[in-house]
């Protein structure tokens, strides 16, 4: 998928790599195994993007695996905790489908607003941790 045709499609649509995934807790190993199967969104450089929920359901289906050990266990939960807690305190309502057009048209700029506002959130809650992780491996803690 092209970018223009990903921005068209959606714009809120939440994305993540493997080197993220990396960043939050996952081992280079299961960063790439959790992906394998996953279509990629969009390639950025030598970069793929793949949707957030594909990633999250990925994660959900390797932890119901029987042999898994128990340390594999927390730290992918510890990633799929990080990557649904923006995600766990939205509930959507049917406020849209209200019989006032104003009001439902102000309701629908709130919900993107916000929407908006959760996905830059994530973004910026993944760059700390990047920064953080690039100290931590440059040895140059302050």
């Amino acid at each position: 998928m092209t970018k223009s045709a990903l921005t068209n499609h959606d714009l809120s649509l939440s994305t993540t790599t493997r080197k993220q995934l990396q960043i939050i807790g996952a081992s280079p190993y299961h960063a790439v195994r959790l992906t394998q199967s996953l279509k990629p969104l969009y390639r950025k450089g030598r970069t793929y993007l793949y949707a957030m929920d594909d990633v999250i359901r990925s994660i959900q289906q390797y932890l119901n695996r029987p042999r898994l050990k128990q340390t594999t266990h927390s730290k992918l939960q510890k990633v799929l905790n990080t990557l649904t807690s923006d995600q766990d305190n939205v509930i959507f309502a049917g406020f849209g489908h209200a019989t006032d057009a104003k009001l439902s048209q102000l309701t629908q700029q709130l919900f993107q607003g916000m929407s908006q506002t959760d996905k830059q959130l994530r973004e910026l809650k993944l760059e700390v941790e990047t920064i953080k992780a690039s100290y931590s491996i440059s040895g140059d803690v302050s």
